[in-house]
């Protein structure tokens, strides 16, 4: 038996998230944003299709089919319902999402397991705002936490 556990991370009707793929098997991580009407969810199928950018970068980068992964983990992190996340605008989602990457990159070298970021950012004027950061560090430090665990 397989057990999803969905939650409401469906719901992207005024929402945007970081959200992070993993394989703990595959050591691989993916960082990414969305205000997608379909949450995180969505964008995950979008990514996994037979096109998608997660489903690319982890075959080019890990060597390995997509389909012959059996621990992928999806976590989803909800973001300020302030307009600034929330809006089509996606400077503030990306700032986050660049420092996510960041951070965990700079802090994967203190883990036994060490783990491979393959997805790709840029970063934005507004990457230096205190409040993006703050909520990158939370994200971080909440994502090292699950995958030391």
């Amino acid at each position: 038996m397989i057990i999803t556990e969905i939650s409401n991370i469906f719901n992207g009707h005024e929402r945007a998230y970081i959200y992070i793929i993993l394989s703990k098997s595959y050591r691989a991580v993916y960082v990414g944003e969305t205000n997608d009407r379909r949450g995180t969810i969505g964008r995950f199928r979008a990514h996994i299709g037979s096109y998608g950018t997660f489903r690319k970068r982890f075959e080019e980068r890990i060597n390995e089919d997509l389909e012959n992964i059996d621990d992928l983990t999806l976590l989803s992190y909800l973001l300020p319902s302030e307009q600034l996340y929330t809006s089509v605008a996606s400077t503030y989602r990306q700032s986050v999402e660049y420092l996510v990457q960041i951070k965990l990159l700079e802090r994967r070298a203190s883990l036994d397991k060490a783990f491979k970021v393959i997805s790709e950012v840029r970063t934005f004027s507004t990457t230096s705002e205190k409040k993006v950061d703050k909520l990158a560090e939370a994200i971080a430090l909440d994502f090292i936490n699950y995958y030391k665990a």
